[in-house]
C-alpha cells in the first residue's frame, strides 16, 4: 500500500506543482484517484477559491476485496473549472487515529478559459 500510495502522490505532483514552483493548468475538467483505507485514514481537502472550481468526491472500495474489514480502495475526485483564474486545492490525509495529517498535497491550478 505504501508503495502505491508513494507512486500515486508522485504522478499526482506531475499533474499538480506546489505554489512555490509552477502552475498547472487544468483543462475542463480532471480526473484525481487517491490510494486510500478508511480504517486508517481519509482524504479531506479544501480550495482556496470555490468560484473557479468544483469537486466531486466519492470512494470506490477494492472489488477484489469487498466486504472484508479494512477493505483498501481509491477516493476518487473529480475536479471541474468554472471560471477562468489561478487557485490552490490543497489535499489532506487525515490518520483516525490521531485525527493528525499524515500527508499533504497541494495543487496550484490555473482555470483556462473554456
Amino acid at each position: 500500500m505504501k508503495k502505491f500510495l508513494i507512486i500515486v502522490i508522485a504522478l499526482c505532483l506531475m499533474l499538480c506543482a506546489s505554489a512555490a514552483e509552477s502552475v498547472a493548468s487544468l483543462p475542463n475538467a480532471i480526473d484525481l484517484y487517491l490510494p486510500n483505507d478508511p480504517d486508517v485514514g481519509n482524504w479531506e481537502y479544501s480550495i482556496e477559491n470555490e468560484n473557479l472550481i468544483n469537486i466531486k468526491s466519492q470512494f470506490f472500495p477494492d472489488i477484489h476485496e469487498l466486504g472484508l474489514i479494512g477493505t483498501d480502495g481509491v477516493s476518487w475526485f473529480h475536479v471541474e473549472g468554472l471560471e477562468p483564474g489561478t487557485t490552490t486545492l490543497r489535499f489532506l490525509y487525515i490518520n483516525s487515529l490521531t485525527l493528525r495529517a499524515d500527508l499533504t498535497l497541494v495543487c496550484r491550478l490555473n482555470v483556462d478559459d473554456h
